[in-house]
């Protein structure tokens, strides 16, 4: 799997927010607690759940598809074919084996189509984005075609523009977006064919766009998107691997020219565990960004987070301060762990419930395995 086809959760995503797996004999949060704060309840459990889904090469791309709660699903891109996941995803450690599990399947997409996530957010009818049109393709449960929506903008067959679709101008209305890497531009359609955010005076589909990050050097931002402040509508963000810059943008009423509200140096970041390890952070290429979430034993603290594919780790970090909450370790991820395993952290006990950790592991493993902390 490409890095850059990773389904972003945006929270990528997207919307965080997690409460399960409140195991006896917990132990604190990360491998420690950072420097600069006390002990807290755990924020996540010491055992984990591991269930296989799916073969390699198999894209996750969970979401609340039956509007009764997260579900596991996967798409494949070579044949086109989708696999919703629809029975109690806990039930079972392998979700391809038991006889009454129930699944739905259908093909709908291009070998070359993005699979979209919404990340928590109710998105009954399966989405695609078409990077080569700049185009949402949504259809239904049998793999019809009910929507398209076009974004604009110029795009080619070597387009590196990613979906990062979201509740960015009202409450719970979700709007189509993406985001290029090259510009740092973001382009904005509701999916009822409208313009979220014309300007003033204005109702032109054309003027649907914004520029917001920086892109020197070139495609080294990452879309993070999400509710940083706790009022339920979305932020652009991006994440710079290059210098481990966070920056989130004023809210979108604000419009031309869109402003920073908040930037996180996270290079240098120092953890502490319990046993006396320290872990500094340094951004790497490959790391995977996470949107702001909240997430169990937290209390009500949003954090963004970052998983390090290479060694299983994920970091934390206040999502309106950039202060560092720890570092956890996922120790179920062989050594060392599959380099394109994607996390899918979610509201996976309900909806509306803080997010669980979710690690989809890749082609280094026979099955992909679904691990839950």
């Amino acid at each position: 799997m490409m890095p850059e086809l990773v389904v972003w959760l945006a929270p990528l995503l997207l919307l965080p927010v997690v409460a399960l797996l409140g195991f006896a004999g917990c132990t604190p949060f990360g491998e420690g607690e950072p420097v600069a704060t006390s002990e807290g309840p755990p924020l996540f459990g010491s055992q984990l759940q591991r269930g296989t889904f799916g073969e390699p090469g198999d894209l996750p791309v969970p979401n609340d598809y039956m509007a009764s709660g997260y579900r596991a699903a996967i798409y494949t891109p070579s044949t086109g074919h989708w696999k919703i996941f629809t029975g109690d995803l806990f039930k079972y450690l392998d979700y391809n084996s038991p006889s009454d599990r129930v699944l739905q399947e259908f093909n709908f997409g291009a070998p070359t189509d993005l699979p979209v996530s919404f990340g928590g957010q109710l998105m009954p009818l399966v989405t695609m984005y078409r990077r080569t049109s700049h185009e949402f393709l949504q259809a239904n449960s049998k793999g019809e075609l009910q929507n398209s929506l076009l974004l604009g903008g110029v795009a080619s067959a070597s387009d590196h523009t990613v979906p990062v679709p979201g509740p960015y101008f009202t409450l719970g209305e979700v709007v189509a977006a993406c985001f290029d890497p090259t510009d740092a531009s973001w382009r904005f359609r509701g999916f009822a064919n409208n313009n979220p955010w014309p300007l003033p005076g204005s109702s032109s589909l054309a003027d649907n766009s914004i520029v917001f990050g920086n892109p020197t050097p070139p495609n080294n931002l990452k879309p993070v998107p999400g509710n940083y402040y706790g009022k339920g509508t979305w932020r652009p963000a991006v994440f710079n691997t290059a210098n481990g810059q966070w920056t989130v943008a004023e809210d979108l009423t604000t419009w031309r020219p869109l402003k920073v509200k908040l930037q996180m140096a996270l290079n240098g970041t120092l953890f502490v565990g319990i046993a006396g390890t320290v872990m500094t952070y340094t951004a790497e290429t490959d790391d995977v960004p996470i949107s702001p979430a909240v997430y169990a034993g937290a209390v009500t603290d949003r954090l963004i987070a970052v998983f390090r594919r290479r060694s299983g780790d994920w970091f934390f970090w206040k999502a309106d301060s950039g202060a560092p909450v720890g570092w956890k370790h996922l120790p179920e991820l062989p050594p060392p762990p599959p380099a394109d395993s994607v996390p899918v952290p979610g509201p996976w006990n309900g909806p509306g419930q803080p997010w669980i950790l979710v690690v989809y592991t890749g082609s280094d493993w026979p099955k992909l395995n679904w691990v839950f902390l």
